[in-house]
């Protein structure tokens, strides 16, 4: 006599396998929500990136814990209960992250409003550029004019102070061992620094901020245009980092730019200070708009539920194991020996 054991409702190989891509699947798509609900929120990428990788890791490791648990053949009733804890534990996780989901929701549901608010940002950033370049013009043909005067009258090393004298040379207008300055060498100056001023140069490193911004500036106005879920989080620490640098840049270089007025002391030109530049701060609104649309929502449970219902497919379909315990071992409940003749 032969003997065939059966399985009734066992499962093939192919079918567990595709199961379980399904639950990676969901894993993988459950982390790039997190990363954006997380960068959304005001998180730096690094970071979001970072929670993002641990969070799905955890639900990785209970849905292990869960398959292994359903399945054990032994211990019976310490794996049920372990399993009831991991299922749990999943499922209060699920539920915390649903304001990170809905926030990722809602920041795209709300594109408008908030492209409003960037466009805005990025305007007043050019806007505190602009008035610090009208205002740097304004002292520069200030003292251009000035030194036309003085030029036209001659005889600098007598008509201008030792302190005057000083300033000239710091600002490059007189000579180290010279006090004779010309129209040409005035003109020449403007030029240079009304150039400098275009490009918001830096006299203390030599480099030059203006290039850089505008092309920050005009690089967010397409992500903020076009709205890309993968270019948003990007726009938002740009726009938040450059206006927090435009503002300390400018304030810096408020007190840099050689631009002195002149005045009369005495029989003589004396050196009366530098002309001062607005000191003008803005803190951009994006980030901090997008992060306060962060919190529950009804999208974001519903969203939730379906991808962590994509996690848990293969726990869902996984069968159980067909052991039952007895007094003193176990014995495998599989329907019986079909005997065959």
């Amino acid at each position: 006599m032969q003997t065939k054991q059966t399985n009734k409702g066992g499962a093939s190989g192919k079918s567990f396998s595709l199961a379980t891509l399904i639950s990676v699947l969901g894993l993988v798509i459950l982390g790039f929500v997190l990363y954006f609900g997380f960068a959304y929120a005001g998180q730096n990428t690094g970071t979001a990136i970072l929670f993002a990788i641990l969070i799905t890791l955890g639900f990785g490791v209970l849905l292990y814990g869960l398959l292994y648990a359903k399945g054990a053949d032994d211990h019976f009733k310490g794996w049920a209960v372990a399993e009831v804890i991991m299922l749990v534990a999943f499922i209060g996780g699920a539920a915390a992250t649903v304001p990170v989901m809905s926030g990722f929701l809602t920041v795209n549901g709300a594109s408008d409003e908030l492209s409003q608010v960037a466009n805005d940002d990025l305007d007043q950033i050019s806007q505190m550029i602009k008035t610090f370049q009208e205002k740097a013009s304004g002292n520069l043909n200030t003292m251009s004019t000035q030194m036309e005067s003085l030029v036209a009258r001659g005889n600098l090393g007598q008509t201008t102070t030792p302190e005057l004298q000083e300033a000239l040379r710091k600002a490059s207008l007189m000579g180290e061992n010279s006090t004779n300055v010309s129209m040409t060498d005035v003109n020449a100056w403007q030029n240079n620094w009304g150039g400098y001023i275009n490009n918001v140069y830096d006299p203390t490193s030599g480099g030059e901020y203006g290039p850089n911004w505008q092309e920050t500036i005009d690089l967010n106005r397409q992500r903020i245009e076009s709205w890309s879920i993968l270019d948003i989080p990007q726009a938002m620490n740009d726009i938040d980092a450059l206006s927090a640098q435009v503002s300390e840049t400018l304030a810096r270089l408020s007190g840099e730019y050689p631009f002195h007025n002149i005045v009369l002391n005495g029989t003589r030109w004396d050196d009366g200070g530098i002309m001062t530049l607005p000191k003008e701060e803005y803190k951009a609104r994006f980030k901090a708009e997008c992060a306060e649309k962060t919190g529950f929502s009804a999208s974001g449970a519903v969203l939730s539920a379906v991808i962590f219902l994509i996690i848990l497919f293969n726990y869902l379909v996984a069968y159980r194991s067909r052991k039952v315990g007895i007094k003193g071992g176990s014995l495998l409940h599989d329907g019986g020996m079909i005997l065959q003749p």
